[in-house]
Protein backbone atom coordinates (compact mmCIF):
# COMPACT_ATOMS: atom_id res chain seq x y z
CA UNK A 1 0.00 0.00 0.00
CA UNK A 2 0.84 3.42 -0.78
CA UNK A 3 -0.22 4.77 2.84
CA UNK A 4 -0.38 2.60 5.74
CA UNK A 5 -1.62 3.78 9.21
CA UNK A 6 -1.71 0.81 12.05
CA UNK A 7 -1.69 0.47 15.68
CA UNK A 8 -3.78 3.49 17.14
CA UNK A 9 -1.97 5.70 14.69
CA UNK A 10 -2.89 9.00 13.26
CA UNK A 11 -2.10 10.41 10.25
CA UNK A 12 -3.40 13.99 8.97
CA UNK A 13 -2.49 15.47 5.74
CA UNK A 14 -3.46 17.21 2.93
CA UNK A 15 -2.96 17.68 -0.95
CA UNK A 16 -1.43 13.81 -1.31
CA UNK A 17 -1.38 12.08 -4.83
CA UNK A 18 -1.47 8.31 -4.82
CA UNK A 19 -1.22 7.40 -8.14
CA UNK A 20 -0.23 4.19 -10.35
CA UNK A 21 0.61 2.34 -7.99
CA UNK A 22 0.30 -1.92 -8.68
CA UNK A 23 -0.71 -4.70 -6.31
CA UNK A 24 0.01 -8.02 -7.18
CA UNK A 25 -0.16 -10.79 -4.48
CA UNK A 26 -1.00 -14.87 -5.89
CA UNK A 27 -1.37 -16.07 -2.35
CA UNK A 28 -4.67 -16.79 -0.31
CA UNK A 29 -3.84 -13.87 1.77
CA UNK A 30 -6.04 -10.88 1.66
CA UNK A 31 -4.23 -7.70 -0.33
CA UNK A 32 -5.05 -4.49 -0.24
CA UNK A 33 -5.27 -1.67 -2.41
CA UNK A 34 -3.40 2.06 -1.90
CA UNK A 35 -4.38 2.93 2.05
CA UNK A 36 -4.93 1.15 4.76
CA UNK A 37 -5.74 2.01 8.47
CA UNK A 38 -5.70 -0.61 11.11
CA UNK A 39 -6.57 0.50 14.48
CA UNK A 40 -6.17 4.13 13.50
CA UNK A 41 -7.43 7.74 11.98
CA UNK A 42 -6.44 9.45 8.91
CA UNK A 43 -7.68 13.38 7.93
CA UNK A 44 -6.89 13.91 4.15
CA UNK A 45 -7.76 17.00 2.75
CA UNK A 46 -7.20 17.49 -1.26
CA UNK A 47 -6.60 13.71 -2.27
CA UNK A 48 -6.27 12.31 -5.63
CA UNK A 49 -6.38 8.67 -5.45
CA UNK A 50 -6.04 8.15 -9.02
CA UNK A 51 -4.74 5.10 -11.62
CA UNK A 52 -3.85 2.47 -8.49
CA UNK A 53 -4.67 -1.33 -9.74
CA UNK A 54 -4.80 -4.58 -7.51
CA UNK A 55 -4.66 -7.85 -8.98
CA UNK A 56 -4.60 -10.27 -6.02
CA UNK A 57 -6.41 -13.90 -5.53
CA UNK A 58 -8.22 -12.40 -2.73
CA UNK A 59 -8.47 -9.03 -3.56
CA UNK A 60 -10.27 -6.65 -0.57
CA UNK A 61 -10.15 -3.15 -1.45
CA UNK A 62 -9.22 -1.44 -4.20
CA UNK A 63 -9.23 2.18 -2.77
CA UNK A 64 -8.77 1.68 0.66
CA UNK A 65 -9.16 -0.26 3.78
CA UNK A 66 -10.24 1.05 7.50
CA UNK A 67 -10.41 -1.88 9.80
CA UNK A 68 -10.83 -2.57 13.83
CA UNK A 69 -12.26 0.83 14.55
CA UNK A 70 -10.59 3.09 12.25
CA UNK A 71 -11.95 6.24 11.21
CA UNK A 72 -10.94 8.41 8.15
CA UNK A 73 -11.66 11.73 7.27
CA UNK A 74 -11.37 12.72 3.00
CA UNK A 75 -12.62 16.07 1.99
CA UNK A 76 -11.45 17.27 -0.92
CA UNK A 77 -10.80 13.78 -2.55
CA UNK A 78 -10.99 12.33 -6.47
CA UNK A 79 -11.12 8.24 -6.67
CA UNK A 80 -10.73 7.57 -10.14
CA UNK A 81 -9.87 5.23 -12.91
CA UNK A 82 -8.59 3.19 -9.94
CA UNK A 83 -9.34 -0.93 -10.37
CA UNK A 84 -9.83 -4.49 -8.90
CA UNK A 85 -8.88 -7.65 -10.72
CA UNK A 86 -9.28 -11.00 -9.41
CA UNK A 87 -6.16 -13.01 -10.19
CA UNK A 88 -7.94 -16.71 -11.10
CA UNK A 89 -11.60 -16.09 -11.20
CA UNK A 90 -13.62 -18.97 -10.85
CA UNK A 91 -17.36 -19.57 -12.93
CA UNK A 92 -20.13 -18.44 -10.47
CA UNK A 93 -17.49 -17.00 -7.71
CA UNK A 94 -18.07 -12.98 -6.27
CA UNK A 95 -16.63 -10.33 -7.41
CA UNK A 96 -13.61 -8.96 -6.71
CA UNK A 97 -14.43 -6.44 -4.04
CA UNK A 98 -13.56 -2.51 -4.61
CA UNK A 99 -13.85 0.91 -3.17
CA UNK A 100 -12.96 1.83 0.22
CA UNK A 101 -14.04 -1.30 2.80
CA UNK A 102 -15.03 -0.49 6.22
CA UNK A 103 -14.86 -3.15 8.38
CA UNK A 104 -15.85 -2.39 11.94
CA UNK A 105 -14.98 1.50 11.18
CA UNK A 106 -16.02 4.75 9.95
CA UNK A 107 -15.77 7.59 6.96
CA UNK A 108 -16.36 10.66 6.46
CA UNK A 109 -16.66 12.42 3.13
CA UNK A 110 -16.84 16.32 1.84
CA UNK A 111 -17.12 17.45 -1.23
CA UNK A 112 -15.49 14.19 -3.28
CA UNK A 113 -16.17 12.15 -6.09
CA UNK A 114 -16.23 8.82 -7.43
CA UNK A 115 -15.90 7.52 -10.72
CA UNK A 116 -14.80 4.89 -13.23
CA UNK A 117 -13.53 2.87 -10.34
CA UNK A 118 -13.64 -1.11 -11.01
CA UNK A 119 -14.87 -3.76 -8.78
CA UNK A 120 -17.62 -4.84 -6.85
CA UNK A 121 -19.31 -1.92 -4.33
CA UNK A 122 -16.16 0.31 -6.19
CA UNK A 123 -17.03 3.32 -3.60
CA UNK A 124 -17.50 1.80 -0.42
CA UNK A 125 -18.31 -1.21 1.10
CA UNK A 126 -18.87 -2.16 4.36
CA UNK A 127 -18.95 -5.38 6.41
CA UNK A 128 -19.53 -6.34 9.51
CA UNK A 129 -21.77 -4.63 12.78
CA UNK A 130 -20.37 -0.71 13.64
CA UNK A 131 -19.89 0.52 10.20
CA UNK A 132 -20.98 4.20 9.90
CA UNK A 133 -20.54 5.99 6.90
CA UNK A 134 -21.19 9.91 6.63
CA UNK A 135 -21.24 12.22 3.26
CA UNK A 136 -21.99 15.36 2.04
CA UNK A 137 -21.64 17.27 -0.73
CA UNK A 138 -19.74 14.40 -2.99
CA UNK A 139 -20.34 12.80 -6.24
CA UNK A 140 -21.15 8.67 -6.87
CA UNK A 141 -21.50 8.16 -10.75
CA UNK A 142 -22.85 4.93 -11.24
CA UNK A 143 -25.46 2.19 -10.48
CA UNK A 144 -26.46 2.32 -6.85
CA UNK A 145 -25.44 -1.92 -7.12
CA UNK A 146 -22.08 -1.04 -8.19
CA UNK A 147 -21.07 1.79 -5.92
CA UNK A 148 -22.56 0.12 -2.43
CA UNK A 149 -22.55 -2.55 -0.14
CA UNK A 150 -23.63 -3.00 3.29
CA UNK A 151 -24.01 0.73 3.17
CA UNK A 152 -27.14 3.01 2.23
CA UNK A 153 -26.55 4.89 -1.19
CA UNK A 154 -26.27 8.61 0.54
CA UNK A 155 -26.99 10.08 -2.83
CA UNK A 156 -30.35 12.71 -3.08
CA UNK A 157 -29.56 14.02 0.74
CA UNK A 158 -27.19 15.90 2.43
CA UNK A 159 -26.36 17.76 -0.71
CA UNK A 160 -24.95 14.03 -2.70
CA UNK A 161 -25.03 13.86 -6.21
CA UNK A 162 -24.61 10.94 -8.35
CA UNK A 163 -23.41 13.13 -11.78
CA UNK A 164 -20.01 11.81 -13.42
CA UNK A 165 -17.79 14.81 -12.69
CA UNK A 166 -16.43 15.54 -16.23
CA UNK A 167 -12.57 16.15 -15.97
CA UNK A 168 -10.53 18.15 -18.11
CA UNK A 169 -8.20 15.13 -19.81
CA UNK A 170 -7.64 11.82 -18.43
CA UNK A 171 -6.91 10.02 -21.61
CA UNK A 172 -3.44 9.56 -20.60
CA UNK A 173 -2.39 5.80 -19.84
CA UNK A 174 -1.13 6.61 -16.48
CA UNK A 175 -2.91 8.73 -13.43
CA UNK A 176 -0.28 10.74 -12.84
CA UNK A 177 -0.71 12.37 -15.78
CA UNK A 178 -4.84 12.63 -15.96
CA UNK A 179 -5.58 16.17 -15.02
CA UNK A 180 -8.59 16.06 -12.95
CA UNK A 181 -9.35 20.16 -13.00
CA UNK A 182 -13.17 20.32 -13.50
CA UNK A 183 -14.48 20.96 -16.75
CA UNK A 184 -16.55 24.71 -17.45
CA UNK A 185 -19.40 22.64 -17.64
CA UNK A 186 -19.00 20.28 -15.11
CA UNK A 187 -22.26 19.66 -12.92
CA UNK A 188 -19.72 19.80 -9.92
CA UNK A 189 -18.95 23.15 -10.61
CA UNK A 190 -20.25 25.38 -7.50
CA UNK A 191 -21.85 21.65 -6.08
CA UNK A 192 -20.04 21.61 -2.70
CA UNK A 193 -20.65 22.81 0.59
CA UNK A 194 -18.72 24.49 2.70
CA UNK A 195 -17.19 22.62 5.94
CA UNK A 196 -16.03 23.71 9.38
CA UNK A 197 -12.45 23.72 8.08
CA UNK A 198 -13.25 26.70 5.52
CA UNK A 199 -15.23 28.58 8.45
CA UNK A 200 -11.95 28.07 10.58
CA UNK A 201 -9.83 29.69 8.30
CA UNK A 202 -12.39 32.08 6.83
CA UNK A 203 -11.31 31.67 3.65
CA UNK A 204 -14.92 32.19 1.75
CA UNK A 205 -16.57 35.46 3.64
CA UNK A 206 -19.43 35.38 1.03
CA UNK A 207 -20.67 31.80 2.26
CA UNK A 208 -20.01 30.65 -1.62
CA UNK A 209 -20.17 27.23 -2.35
CA UNK A 210 -17.31 25.71 -3.42
CA UNK A 211 -16.38 22.94 -6.21
CA UNK A 212 -16.24 18.98 -5.30
CA UNK A 213 -13.33 17.35 -6.29
CA UNK A 214 -9.54 18.52 -5.32
CA UNK A 215 -9.83 21.62 -6.70
CA UNK A 216 -12.44 23.08 -4.83
CA UNK A 217 -12.13 25.02 -1.51
CA UNK A 218 -10.37 27.47 0.15
CA UNK A 219 -6.73 25.43 -0.72
CA UNK A 220 -7.41 24.16 -3.89
CA UNK A 221 -4.47 26.11 -5.81
CA UNK A 222 -1.86 25.02 -3.13
CA UNK A 223 -0.74 22.00 -5.23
Amino acid sequence: SALYITNNSQLQASHVLVADNGVQHAGDAPCFGPIVAVNSTAQVEYLRVVGNSTLCSNGMAALAHLSLASAARFEHAVFHGNMMYELKEEEGSDPPEGGILLMESSLKLYNSSFSENEGHASAVNGIGAKISLESSCSTFDGEANDLFSGVDDPRGQSGNIGQAPSFQDVSSEHGMGWNVHLSSDSPLVGAGCQTDLDEKVNMNPNDSSPDIGAYGGYEADLW
